[in-house]
């Protein structure tokens, strides 16, 4: 996924399917059409951005 304006994408509220583990309520964001930080513990701080997706607890495999 890649925002057409070159902004950071923030998908919330995902459940991600890691290598190590599966994280639920996690969240992660994309810049330049990469992923860019993983965000496992609903207390860590996210960032601002312009565009977020609260994917309601959907399933990501981020990098498959």
């Amino acid at each position: 996924m890649k925002d057409p304006d070159g902004k950071p994408v923030l998908l919330r509220n995902a459940r991600l399917v890691l290598p190590e583990h599966v994280a639920a309520a996690s969240s992660l964001l994309i810049q330049d059409g990469h992923i860019a930080r993983i965000f496992e513990a609903e207390t860590e701080q996210l960032p601002e951005v312009e565009s977020a997706l609260d994917l309601n607890g959907l399933t990501l495999f981020p990098g498959f």
